[in-house]
């Protein structure tokens, strides 16, 4: 079974993000929710969590105030590729604190599965569409958007004002089917680069990260057992051939012979957005077992 919401014990003890407001986009599970719950950890003066549906951010919610005891979380219905909605998540920052301190760009979709030129397979015009304008396209616009109240924060020359965007070790070697991911994936990388080089005269650091096989949800046709899949939501009618790869073959990429966990990307994104790393922009930090990361 997937862990959704990571092991957090109470060990982070570090208070890097003290007084800081962070949002993390698409946060409800995975990745994302462990990095909202590095950030709450870490004494945040708020974490502004964030899903397309409602009951996700009810859930993530409860675990991190009721399990976690973190009274630090605000949870806003944001589907990134929503103008609307990527407005209403922000204008809840800004009435209630007015800046963002850390702006962690995570939401991202893979619809597309499979070679891309060959004529037995289907390439979607609409899948493909989709995967530019979630994983890049509203990813430019979000930060874009945040802008103001990422300029409140800098303006106030608090330490560490910076933008982190997800990527993944796909942006520098397509994985096994995941050739249109790993386009997008790339431009994330290029995007990130020049998003640094505009902010920096802004006082604002802008970084990525990119992951490489890490054990959640959004990757599990990468490391699950076959039987596992063949009843996951992943394994759908339009991509059940591709449901027999085995997480063996795939492991062999990872030097470390192992996949990763939501927390190895949290600890890297934690440094990444803190004073720690305040001489660094423009970058791309791997964490991916060793997996070959040249473009």
């Amino acid at each position: 079974m997937v862990e959704l919401h990571g092991s957090y014990d109470g060990s982070i003890q570090r208070g890097r993000f003290s007084g800081k407001i962070c949002v993390v986009t698409a946060s409800t599970d995975g990745i994302g929710f462990a990095i909202a719950v590095q950030f709450a950890a870490e004494d945040a003066l708020a974490v502004y969590i964030s899903s397309r549906k409602q009951k996700n951010v009810d859930s993530a919610l409860a675990i991190m105030t009721e399990k976690y005891g973190f009274r630090n979380v605000f949870g806003n219905v944001c589907h990134v590729a929503n103008r609307d909605q990527r407005q209403m998540l922000l204008q809840s920052v800004k009435s209630k604190h007015g800046r963002i301190d850390v702006l962690v760009l995570n939401a991202a979709v893979s619809t597309m599965f499979g070679p891309l030129l060959s004529e037995e397979h289907d390439v979607n015009e609409s899948a493909w569409d989709k995967l530019f304008e979630i994983n890049v396209k509203s990813t430019f616009f979000f930060a874009r958007e945040a802008m103001p109240l990422l300029l409140a924060s800098a303006s106030e020359k608090r330490n560490s004002t910076n933008i982190v965007l997800i990527s993944s070790i796909a942006g520098y070697e397509s994985l096994p089917e995941l050739g249109a991911y790993s386009i997008t994936k790339t431009a994330m990388l290029a995007l990130s680069r020049v998003l640094a080089m505009e902010a920096a005269a802004m006082n604002i650091r802008v970084n990525a990260v990119a992951p490489g096989i890490i054990k959640t949800r959004f990757s599990e046709r990468l490391w699950h057992k076959p039987e596992d899949l063949s009843n996951s939501k992943s394994c759908t009618e339009q991509t059940s051939k591709n449901c027999d790869s085995s997480p063996t073959k795939t492991v062999s990429y990872v030097p470390l012979n192992r996949f990763g966990i939501p927390d190895d990307v949290s600890r890297m994104v934690a440094f990444v957005a803190s004073s720690d790393a305040d001489y660094i922009t423009g970058e791309t930090f791997v964490v991916a077992g060793g997996m070959r990361s040249r473009l």
